[in-house]
């Protein structure tokens, strides 16, 4: 093991003792979900062949259900075949298996006739769990549309406050955990994620500002055996053991937290449990998008899985959930060279008490480097902050950098005088990382400015990934606006603004809003397929 390796372990257990306790004694679970989820029908004629793969268990979805927001009834009759198929699954190494519901709404929070149907759901997919002995139910919070979350876009927003949708939250929550009791004993509510990507006391405009109600709903109808997880869908782009420590230690410590009522924090660290997450796609760049796996070698991608899912499982209570939408693990479709053998080498190393044997920090760095070079991203920038974001207002805030650009000039910032200053990445990195230029880096707002040189005027795309929230200017005008309430990862090419490059020089401004954690952002400027681009020049001073 090396140092780094063994200075984390200690740390694991030295500031984790409850979970790695639990880790140490309790066989961990490793859940496969994605868009190869299987119906139950399926699963029935196809078990022995699904239980060959290395899990413990899959999350299913039954046909004509899942949305248990919906303001009508499921009709019990159409789902009966789906019924019958879960009675007939003969498991034998799958032994913790979900059935799936998500949250889109079309739901009222205050209609009680709303609500009759949203119960009727939920028991119609507990009764699915039940019937399919499966270990519980899997909620997926997460909404792009029909948000039930997020006040301001609730139905009454104007009459009520966002203290009585609160209220109202927590209610329903106690009546989605009842309900799943009444027909599940001590079920196992597996979640994609809870309180983990959530920075401070939500904001009424917050993408799930009503979810922290929610979850103390559950918790004031919580009996003792019933399992919550936290599935920490941010741990999808991790990169080091330390990561999935300080997440788990996060996780436990929102019991003390001011999203936990006080009345509710034993009953958080009761039932509460912190699960990891594994993502194929980044990992083996599989997506739409181009990742830093594709800057890397099968065997190396391989490699950071093994490490990935190793130290996931290690720091996890219970449960991980490895997640794709590019592959089929059922039909044996897509699944990239060397995934499955990384799984099995991780899951054996862990079983054997064994240590990982490698890191893959300058692996991860090297990828980077070639990342940098072949995709030509920005390294000269001029930067200045930080400037205040309290309770996320920066965003919106216009300060003296998008009034003017005057690189001679001094603002209030909010420790004291700002200015610009001029910045180089050195050779092989393309992060402009903040917290390594000013302080503090919690709430706070930073810009950053270059310059382009295009001989012709072209069509192009800006493409940048920015943690969090990112305004972008080109030339003084506003064409990217867009506020992460919760938080995010800054992802190379996340945003791509289309763009008219003039001949000559042209002014790119971006202003990057913070929450907590990492901050910085990525820019680069391409062809419309995404390719560098050529024939411009980039430089933070205009000659």
């Amino acid at each position: 093991m090396s140092k780094r390796s063994s200075a984390i372990a200690m740390l694991v257990v030295c500031v984790l003792p409850a979970a790695v306790g639990a880790a140490q004694a309790r066989q961990k679970k490793l859940i496969e979900f994605g868009a190869d989820e299987p119906l139950p029908s399926f699963v029935a004629q196809h078990i022995r062949e699904m239980e060959k793969r290395p899990f413990d268990g899959v999350i299913m979805r039954v046909r004509n259900t899942g949305y248990i927001f919906e303001n009508k009834k499921w009709d019990e009759a159409e789902v009966a075949a789906e019924f019958q198929a879960l009675e007939q699954i003969k498991w034998d190494k799958f032994t913790d298996n979900f059935i799936l519901m998500h949250a889109a709404s079309t739901m009222d929070w205050f209609s009680d006739a709303d609500w009759d149907n949203v119960l009727h759901n939920v028991g119609l997919c507990a009764k699915a769990a039940s019937l399919g002995r499966c270990k519980g139910l899997c909620f997926d919070p997460e909404a792009p549309v029909n948000n039930p979350w997020c006040y301001t876009t609730q139905a009454h927003a104007k009459e009520k406050t966002f203290e009585d949708y609160q209220a109202m939250a927590r209610r329903r929550g106690a009546q989605f955990m009842a309900k799943v009791q009444e027909i599940m004993p001590k079920p196992v509510v597996h979640t994609f994620f809870l309180l983990s990507p959530l920075r401070g006391r939500p904001a009424p405009h917050d993408n799930y500002a009503l979810l922290p109600a929610f979850l103390n709903g559950m918790l004031d109808a919580a009996v003792p055996g019933t399992v919550i997880t936290d599935g920490n869908e941010g741990s999808y782009h991790y990169e080091n053991e330390r990561q999935y420590v300080d997440s788990c230690r996060a996780i436990h410590g929102a019991a003390d937290g001011p999203l936990v009522a006080a009345e509710n924090r034993a009953k958080y660290r009761a039932h509460v449990q912190c699960a990891q997450a594994l993502y194929v796609d980044h990992l083996f760049n599989l997506g739409d998008r181009v990742d830093i796996g594709a800057f890397m070698s099968p065997w190396e991608r391989a490699r950071w899985f093994e490490h990935n899912c190793y130290w996931a499982l290690s720091t996890s209570d219970c449960y991980v959930w490895l997640y794709s939408e590019k592959m089929n693990w059922w039909l044996n479709k897509n699944i990239p060279p060397g995934l499955e053998e990384a799984v099995v080498s991780a899951r054996e190393k862990l079983a054997g008490g064994q240590p990982l044997g490698f890191d893959v920090s300058r692996m991860i760095a090297r990828a980077r480097e070639r990342e940098t070079k072949q995709l030509n991203l920005v390294r000269d920038f001029n930067v200045i902050g930080p400037f205040n974001n309290e309770r996320w207002l920066g965003h919106a805030r216009v300060y003296p950098p998008e009034e003017k650009i005057d690189l001679s000039a001094t603002y209030e910032g909010l420790t004291g005088p700002a200015r610009w200053q001029q910045v180089t990445l050195r050779e092989g990195q393309g992060y402009l990382d903040f917290t390594r230029i000013m302080q503090p880096k919690d709430w706070t707002v930073a810009y950053a400015l270059c310059y382009v040189h295009s001989k012709t005027r072209q069509q192009a795309q800006i493409r940048t990934g920015t943690n969090d929230s990112i305004k972008l200017w080109l030339n003084g005008r506003l064409l990217l606006d867009y506020q992460a309430a919760e938080g995010r990862w800054a992802i190379i090419d996340d945003d791509i603004t289309p763009v008219t490059l003039p001949a000559g020089w042209s002014t790119i401004l971006v202003k990057v809003a913070q929450t907590t954690g990492n901050w910085g952002m990525y820019l680069r400027i391409s062809d419309l397929k995404g390719a560098p681009l050529p024939g411009i020049t980039v430089a933070a001073r205009r000659p």
